[in-house]
């Protein structure tokens, strides 16, 4: 069996996504990314004061400038389960509907949940 191979060259430059304020102020961590269309599309978490996780997302045209989609999360804290934070995010597309897997954390560490997201625009999630 042939595997196509990719050859990574590390970036030298300034980090893809600059943490900002509010709810991304203590960082940014866990980057998933998916190529659609032509762009790139990087889902990331990211934390503010309080310690709790958003996953947020950025887009970019040419791999390494990114744009932040909206400033705010593009998925809401909803559940008990995701009182401490969504985490971890990772992306597909199946078909016409995107699909996000992420951590929901509810402040137990032995006890965090896998849970799932879909959408058909990147930016409007049912979980």
């Amino acid at each position: 069996m042939r595997y196509n191979t990719l050859r990574a060259i590390r970036y030298g430059g300034d980090p893809l996504i600059r943490s900002g304020g509010g709810l991304e102020s203590r960082g940014t961590y866990n980057p998933t990314a998916m190529i659609d269309g032509g762009r790139i599309y990087l889902f990331y978490r990211a934390e503010g004061d309080s310690s709790i996780g958003s996953i947020f997302l950025a887009e970019s045209p040419d791999d390494i400038n990114f744009v932040k989609v909206k400033r705010e999360p593009v998925l809401l804290l909803e559940y008990e389960y995701e009182k401490y934070g969504c985490e971890d995010p990772r992306i597909v597309r199946l078909g016409s509907t995107y699909v996000l897997t992420y951590v929901g954390n509810d402040g137990k560490y032995y006890s965090n949940h896998l849970c799932l997201a879909t959408s058909k625009d990147l930016i409007t999630w049912v979980s």
